[in-house]
């Protein structure tokens, strides 16, 4: 099979162009490479800022899903505060600094090569510019199904101009790829071009990725499939906020139609079983608006057909209950089990009343990724938080924060794991 090279060295192809090998593609990612390692970190983030602004201004850029997601991660004191979770400080990515009577420097790892998971467009991009602002070259194996998205920020990237630093500048180290899944041969080849791989995806992509031949040398960061659920407990359940939280959390399930990991598909509530039927009451009027501002993306036979299941199943049983429209648009199932439910997504929510939040953490594996917090008391929010993560779990925020992407992100410091620690002791 042919590789369709969509972009590379700055240049967008259209049509793509059809390779039979990332070779020569990758040895041009490494001359691109040269120049961003010269470039100051500070002219990296004042690029990435002023594609922040560009992203919610373009009128058909903007429309794109998640964007203002990626457009918020992308402002420049942001990037300063990961880059300092993650590394101590910026000047490490420009020059040697001195430490403990060392100079250390943070240098890039080579060629990353990028394996995106399809079920959140923008994802790739998050993957992307991280390893920019590390000074790595990058090639970029995108699914199809996010081209639409990833193509036109990339081309407006490419537009923005500065002093001294451009789009194109940080263009010049990338390569824009896409072939089937399944092509064994274009995998293994761009598996032995990278110095670094980064896999996102379910089991079976994450299984097949990280078996295929690498040279030694090369770092994994592996981003596998994960859980994510919500829980509220009775303070908040009878404060004044609780309408917030409610607006929130259905705006945190409506996004990228459950596909996201930071999706949550079950909430508990710290309540009886009237009180989770109300609760489900007002979660519906969230849901009933939401439908008129971000409308349902279409979605697979299969989903719906879950769907119309469970929905059956919840509205025949005596010890269960169902909310829904007619139409596919939403659903919350609640029952009394306390359990994780294997997610429908599209829209479905499983609600669940339990005796205390607390309850929950046994549940917890890690498989779980982000936790939904309504919790309002932070001593107890503390205490649930470190028995959750104990087990497995790897953030818990706020309610309507489950998708902002953060650092760290499934426990890993993603920009340390894209450098080389590197050390200098004077003879003198």
């Amino acid at each position: 099979m042919t590789i369709q090279l969509i972009m590379n060295a700055g240049e967008f192809h259209e049509p793509s162009v059809q390779i039979d090998s990332l070779d020569d593609v990758a040895a041009q990612v490494r001359e691109g490479m040269g120049s961003l390692f010269k470039m100051p970190i500070a002219n990296i983030l004042d690029v990435l800022q002023n594609l922040s602004r560009a992203l919610v201004r373009d009128p058909e850029v903007k429309k794109i899903e998640g964007i203002a997601f990626l457009s918020n991660w992308l402002r420049k004191d942001n990037l300063l505060r990961m880059i300092e979770i993650n590394l101590g400080q910026t000047d490490f990515l420009d020059s040697f600094v001195e430490n403990h009577h060392k100079l250390i420097r943070a240098f890039p790892r080579g060629v990353v090569c990028h394996w995106i998971a399809g079920n959140v467009p923008t994802l790739g991009l998050f993957s992307l510019f991280q390893s920019m602002l590390t000074k790595n070259g990058n090639i970029v194996r995108v699914p199809e199904s996010s081209l639409p998205s990833v193509i036109p920020i990339l081309k407006l990237l490419s537009t923005l101009k500065g002093d001294p630093a451009t789009g194109q500048d940080l263009l010049r180290s990338v390569a824009l790829v896409h072939f089937p899944s399944s092509d064994l041969r274009s995998n293994e080849n761009m598996s032995k071009c990278a110095d670094a791989r980064v896999v996102w995806g379910g089991k079976e992509a994450v299984d097949a990725i990280t078996n295929l031949p690498r040279a030694t040398h090369c770092e994994d960061v592996v981003f596998g499939p994960k859980y994510s659920f919500a829980v509220i407990d009775r303070e908040a359940l009878e404060s004044e906020k609780m309408g917030r939280l409610l607006r929130n959390l259905a705006t945190d399930s409506v996004l990228f139609e459950q596909t996201a990991c930071s999706s949550p598909h079950v909430v508990f509530a710290e309540t009886d079983w009237n009180g989770a039927l109300r609760l489900a009451d007002r979660l519906a009027e969230e849901f009933r608006r939401l439908s008129s501002i971000i409308p349902k993306r279409d979605f697979e036979m299969g989903s719906a057909i879950k769907i119309i299941n469970r929905r059956a199943e919840y509205a025949l049983s005596p010890d269960k209950a169902m909310l829904a429209p007619k139409e596919n648009d939403w659903s919350i199932l609640v029952d009394n089990e306390t359990r994780l439910e294997e997610p429908i997504q599209s829209r479905t929510v499983f609600m669940k009343p339990v005796k205390s939040v607390m309850e929950t953490i046994p549940l917890v594996t890690k498989n779980v990724q982000t936790i939904g917090n309504g919790i309002l008391n932070r001593q107890k929010a503390k205490e649930f938080a470190e028995g959750v993560m104990y087990r497995g779990a790897a953030r818990v925020v706020p309610l309507g924060q489950m998708h902002i992407h953060d650092s760290p992100w499934d426990g890993i410091l993603f920009l340390s794991r894209l450098v080389r620690w590197n050390a200098l002791t004077p003879a003198g």
